[in-house]
């Protein structure tokens, strides 16, 4: 049994999916018990960016400059729709997702990283197993469309979780085709710079964060 730990521990992907499925199982749990668990949402989101980044092949520079792009770009496109309320409609982040900046959690650009490697990492997983042939441009929308399909359990919720809220407590078609586009966009930068194939965590990860979100919806 020993080894059987050693070897898990020296191998960050079975490592990874182990310690995300456990907080994942706490979570979903520890929220339907008290709903105030979700207040432990920033600790969530880093731990499995930390996970991703471990279970990443190829950690180099480059990486790095990937993932501040990404980063960056997540966080100034909620800014600007916290700010005009022009891109998703109009909707105020509650206190759940951590310290913020321009009434903008400083996380969810971790979160637009996240979500999208995620997405476009579980449709080349599906396309390689099912030996599906897809181009640059199809892959993304499918991703797009994998980012759009978690926010549709995310957005009932996202309220009583203490994460946002919308104007009228309505959640505008707006927000999705705003999730599709830039999470196309999002994916095509990924897949156009080879990162998509090199975490099998993510396609995990998407499983995990849909199942949990799915569990506590219903």
């Amino acid at each position: 049994m020993w080894h059987e730990i050693r070897d898990t521990y020296h191998h960050p992907l079975k490592l990874s999916i182990g310690i995300s499925l456990v907080f994942y199982l706490i979570g979903a749990v520890g929220i339907q018990i008290n709903p105030a668990f979700a207040q432990l949402t920033p600790f969530h989101l880093l731990l499995n960016f930390a996970l991703f980044i471990y279970s990443f092949k190829e950690k180099n520079t480059f990486f790095a400059l990937q993932l501040l792009i990404l980063m960056g770009a997540g966080f100034l496109l909620e800014m600007m729709g916290v700010k005009t309320g022009a891109i998703f409609g109009k909707y105020t982040y509650l206190e759940n997702l951590g310290p913020k900046i321009a009434n903008t959690p400083l996380l969810i650009g971790v979160n637009w990283v996240l979500v999208s490697f995620s997405s476009i990492g579980l449709v080349h997983w599906l396309a390689t197993y099912f030996k599906i042939k897809l181009n640059q441009l199809t892959a993304a929308m499918a991703g797009g469309l994998l980012m759009v399909l978690t926010d549709l359990f995310i957005e009932p919720l996202a309220p009583s979780l203490g994460f946002w809220e919308w104007e009228n407590g309505s959640i505008p078609i707006q927000n999705y085709t705003a999730w599709f586009f830039f999470g196309l966009m999002f994916c095509y930068w990924i897949i156009q710079h080879q990162l998509h194939d090199k975490s099998k965590y993510a396609l995990y990860l998407y499983c995990f964060q849909l199942v949990f979100f799915i569990s506590l919806y219903f």
